[in-house]
């Protein structure tokens, strides 16, 4: 076989407001974790000395409760902080597809890797093959594009790969060439019908 090399990605269109949003987690997470902290201090240095059996139902109340809240809330803002400001990047190199997810810039991930011959079908994001798909009980669906709406150089894309008994159906955002390449190698047969 011969040996292709493709690369594209998906980049975040409105840069600086994913940026705040993500910025705006990280301080909440923070602020909610320093209180946390606070709340814990108490506990250790005033609270636990006076504690009794008769009390022991105001302190769960009164400093138990708020900690486990305030860390909670952090925790919360700590993991949806990756939500925000991130792209993806899909590379296929000679019958291997990746798939990576980058969080503002500096954190990368790989999401997932297949082969081209576990592809069973390439089209266009909502035709009626790609309806049709989502109909299956047995297809999970995997969104990875940065963006609600396309850009204007890119398109949505779905890929249908076979793994087991199950189907996974990825929806990307890529330019036409890049998609083109991949069904060209791997073959035309995984073409939806709807694809123009």
């Amino acid at each position: 076989m011969r040996e292709v090399f493709l690369e594209d990605s998906s980049k975040v269109q409105n840069e600086s407001k994913q940026k705040n949003k993500h910025y705006a987690c990280f301080v909440f997470s923070i602020v909610f974790f320093v209180i946390a902290f606070i709340i814990f201090s108490l506990i250790i240095t005033t609270v636990l000395d006076k504690l009794s059996a008769s009390n022991i139902l105001l302190f769960l109340v009164a400093y138990c409760l708020p900690l486990i809240v305030f860390t909670g809330l952090g925790l919360l803002f700590w993991f949806l902080r990756n939500k925000y400001y991130v792209e993806y990047d899909y590379s296929f190199y000679s019958g291997s597809f990746k798939v990576a997810k980058i969080i503002m810039n500096k954190k990368r991930k790989l999401l997932c890797k297949f082969s081209s011959t576990n592809i069973e079908k390439v089209g266009v994001f909502d035709s009626e093959t790609y309806k049709n798909y989502l109909k299956m009980p047995n297809v999970k669906k995997f969104l990875y594009h940065a963006n609600k709406k396309q850009s204007d150089d890119k398109n949505l894309y779905y890929i249908v790969v076979k793994q087991n008994k199950i189907k996974l159906l990825y929806v990307i955002e890529c330019k036409r060439e890049f998609i083109v390449g991949v069904i060209n190698y791997s073959g035309r047969s995984i073409l939806d019908r709807d694809f123009k």
